[in-house]
């Protein structure tokens, strides 16, 4: 990742994978899996084997579940299975719970439940693994031909059709009813799924797929030898469109971390035409895509980067958690929190697809240095309101603010400050003169006599910035101010020079805005 050159299409999933910790897993699954089950079945004793369960958004606008079968849970970019396989755990216990037969559990889970998709072949592989000996750990009868069940984990793989390849297929085979225009304009978007994965789109709707799939499937192709090869890229393409255009009623995911910068052409192309406004990182248009294929009134959570909580260029990604959805719970660890020799600034959080008033919880872990208190004070917090790096805040308050960053830990005294008169209501400000030419045109105030210096002479006091400093100070320079410095000022490509109403008024000035302490200073007339 150290490399500045755009990564190459197949070094993209080893770039992008980051390992989850399990705590975080547990929270992200147990606050919208475990969520959603409880808003279901108030009376249920799974809260008490939940500890990293933080309750919020609750109300009635959540997604009505008659059976642990109709949870479908998807994680688009799978890794080695992390969150699948603690969502197994948890879905073990609400089957049991339910009175199910513990044998048939790890089946009917495998069945119903889980869903992954990656674009490595080999995590894919590992999250497989992984179920396929969580089953087996809850059920010793599971690798019995009877009993066995293939996790349902897909690998996107390119899916590449050469000219005419289809409409030969297609006759050969009599699915001109089938295989119409748009349903080959579908197939062909699986040529870059490698790369692509979970991003891309299908043209078509779930149930259109299903249809087309069921038909061509029904076809017998045995003594068709010629035909095998495209008959199978097209059951992959309808395979890997069909879990992209279902709905889900629950999506967690650690997606890729990429900024612009890394991206390849084809990549950023791709983010471009079909992520515009969330094009800054992969990430950003990932939470866009499993908004996308999250059911109304389901639950979503995912770890990220924390910079779209506060910068510009992710201000319509906390627009669509904000004023489209409800950000439920989020939880900021400090940057040390996978190990203390790495620095990873991260946070977690869930989401309610729906618009809800209620307040939201955020935990923030920043005060706690390294890897082994997070989990502690994370606890700490969802047991005990009271602490300080808790704060139960309405997330559409944030609106409010211009921008919308998620500054969570401000008083609400601190918020309403934004509701009110803004500064630009009552004061101008024209920016700072710029002359082009410092050495010829700046001078240090002891390096002028003080009476060349006033409002009638050729030199004023000049508030060029400097060092922290409030209230009055850094007042060390004067700037050429005669008819002759001005007009050079004016034909100059790179001077500048305030309007002439602003010329000779008290004003404000600051240093360099960062993110440490403000120093507002008093400008007094020349």
């Amino acid at each position: 990742m150290a490399r500045k050159a755009a990564v190459p299409t197949e070094d993209i999933p080893a770039v992008t994978q980051l390992f989850t910790p399990h705590w975080i897993v547990r929270y992200l699954v147990e606050s919208s899996l475990g969520r959603l089950w409880l808003l279901n079945r108030p009376s249920s004793r799974l809260r008490e084997r939940m500890p990293y369960y933080i309750e919020s958004g609750g109300g009635t606008d959540f997604l009505q579940i008659d059976t642990p079968e109709e949870i479908r849970l998807l994680d688009p970019a799978v890794g080695s299975g992390h969150m699948l396989t603690y969502s197994f755990d948890l879905l073990c216990m609400i089957y049991q719970e339910e009175g199910y037969a513990l044998s048939d559990i790890p089946g009917l889970i495998l069945t119903h439940n889980l869903v992954g998709v990656d674009i490595c072949s080999r995590a894919s592989q590992l999250a497989s693994l992984a179920l396929v000996m969580k089953a087996r750990e809850h059920s010793r009868h599971f690798f019995r031909p009877d009993r066995f069940v293939r996790p349902r984990i897909l690998s996107m793989e390119n899916v590449v059709f050469s000219e005419g390849q289809l409409y030969e297929y297609a006759a050969l085979l009599d699915l001109g009813g089938q295989l119409t225009g748009p349903v080959i304009k579908l197939l062909n978007q699986f040529g870059e799924a490698a790369a692509l994965g979970s991003l891309i789109r299908p043209l078509l709707d779930n149930k259109t797929i299903a249809g087309v799939r069921a038909a061509i499937e029904s076809k017998d192709i045995s003594g068709q030898l010629f035909l095998v090869d495209t008959h199978s890229k097209v059951v992959r393409a309808l395979t890997q469109a069909d879990v992209l255009s279902s709905q889900y009623t629950v999506v967690l995911t650690n997606p890729p971390y990429m900024g612009s910068k890394g991206m390849n052409a084809r990549l950023k192309a791709f983010i471009g035409e079909h992520f515009a406004e969330h094009k800054a990182d992969l990430f950003a248009a990932f939470c866009v895509r499993c908004l996308g294929l999250t059911q109304k009134d389901g639950r979503l959570g995912f770890m990220t980067p924390f910079v779209w909580m506060f910068l510009s260029s992710y201000s319509a990604l906390r627009s669509l958690f904000l004023a489209e959805n409800s950000l439920a719970t989020l939880i900021q660890p400090e940057y040390h929190s996978f190990f203390e020799s790495a620095y990873v600034p991260i946070c977690a959080f869930t989401i309610s697809k729906n618009i809800s008033q209620s307040k939201g919880v955020f935990i923030r872990l920043t005060e706690f240095y390294g890897e082994s208190p997070q989990s502690k004070k994370a606890l700490e917090a969802i047991d005990n309101r009271g602490v300080t790096w808790r704060y139960d805040v309405e997330p559409t308050s944030f609106l409010s603010v211009p921008g919308s960053p998620i500054a969570y830990w401000i008083s609400p005294k601190g918020r309403s400050i934004f509701t009110g008169t803004s500064v630009k209501e009552v004061l101008t400000s024209d920016g700072q003169i710029l002359t082009g030419n410092n050495e010829r045109f700046l001078r240090y105030v002891w390096e002028i006599d003080s009476h060349s210096v006033g409002p009638t002479c050729r030199w004023k006091l000049h508030h060029k910035g400097g060092e922290f400093r409030r209230w009055y100070g850094n007042v060390e320079w004067v700037v050429a101010w005669d008819e002759r410095a001005r007009a050079f000022y004016k034909a100059d490509r790179t001077a500048r020079i305030p309007k002439e109403y602003l010329w000779d008024l008290e004003g404000i000035t600051w240093s360099t805005i960062s993110s440490s302490r403000p120093s507002f200073r008093k400008v007094l007339k020349s």
